[in-house]
């Protein structure tokens, strides 16, 4: 194999590998909604519309199948369109496309047909949401931690980045649950954001993880987390043929020298 015929062989496993690694990138998990728990039912105002006891806090999930890696058998995951319908069928599953948080439909674009979020707002928002996460997600596993979290990502996406006032604005709480604890504590979490989304990146918990979207054209859109899918096996399989081929060759040409 001479050298020019080497560097042919290179490229163009290389690209085949490339390609395959990022077609696995586009892919589908299928889930059926189980419950929302831990919770907090809460009185919350969202645009024109009066949510009465609505459930706030960690959506649970079974996986029952798709392309998507790094997902175990159930997920918890954050709402991000409170007003659309998750299918309430727990045995009935529904695919979800696995996007970046900027690919969601309210990270595009404002809620209630308000205008389209600039791509400078959209890796805000996203921002905000990562950083939220990596600071708090850990502290959700009591029912006034989950309504904390999910009220901060509704008011994250309903209202400028930066906003921490649970009383007004386009997502608020009223009655009764301005005086539930979980609004304390999320006013309080909303206060230590600025988008650093390190805060997420170098958190020892989520190491060798992705926070994610899970986009749907029909029903609710979600946040959660999964481990960074590797390099597919078959991929990894062509690039270790590769090394094979490469050091072949050189002993080849070494040798006829």
């Amino acid at each position: 194999m001479t050298a020019t015929t080497l560097r042919w062989v290179v490229a163009a496993i290389t690209a085949f590998v490339v390609g395959t690694a990022g077609s696995a990138r586009a892919d589908t998990v299928l889930l059926a909604f189980q419950d929302t728990t831990p919770r907090e039912d809460l009185y919350i105002h969202a645009y024109s519309g009066t949510f009465a006891t609505m459930p706030t806090g960690a959506m649970q999930f079974n996986v029952t199948g798709g392309t998507a890696t790094g997902f175990g058998s159930t997920l918890t995951s954050f709402c991000t369109q409170i007003f659309t319908n998750v299918y309430p069928d727990p045995t009935v599953s529904v695919p979800y496309n696995v996007v970046p948080l900027t690919g969601l439909a309210d990270v595009q674009q404002q809620p209630r047909g308000n205008g389209v979020n600039t791509p400078a707002q959209q890796t805000a928002i996203a921002n905000y949401l990562t950083e939220l996460w990596g600071r708090y997600d850990q502290f959700t596993n009591t029912a006034v931690g989950a309504a904390a979290f999910q009220l901060d990502v509704w008011k994250i996406l309903y209202d400028p980045v930066g906003s921490t006032d649970l009383t007004t604005g386009n997502l608020n709480v009223f009655g009764a649950s301005l005086t539930d604890p979980a609004v304390a504590l999320a006013t309080q979490w909303l206060s230590t954001l600025t988008g650093d989304t390190t805060q997420f990146t170098n958190n020892p918990l989520y190491a060798g993880q992705e926070l994610v979207g899970l986009a749907s054209a029909g029903y609710q859109e979600q946040i959660t987390i999964r481990d960074i899918p590797g390099v597919p096996a078959p991929a990894g399989l062509i690039l270790g043929l590769l090394g094979v081929c490469t050091l072949a060759a050189r002993v080849r040409v070494i040798r006829s020298a």
